[in-house]
């Protein structure tokens, strides 16, 4: 496949996104809706379920 714009070939099946504004836009959307969700969750079950809930715990 031909490079765009002076950018680097990309290869089929790379796992990284090409970084675009709707990247940017996906990333802030879905990183805003999981620390909303969390802190919702902590804040109104507990953080012991609202951890458990979310499938990790740790130190």
């Amino acid at each position: 496949m031909p490079a765009r714009g002076g950018a680097s070939e990309r290869r089929p099946g790379a796992k990284v996104p090409e970084i675009t504004a709707w990247f940017w836009v996906a990333k802030v959307f879905t990183t805003g809706m999981g620390e909303t969700t969390s802190d919702f969750m902590v804040h109104h079950i507990g953080p012991a379920v609202a951890l458990g809930l979310g499938g990790r715990g740790g130190p």
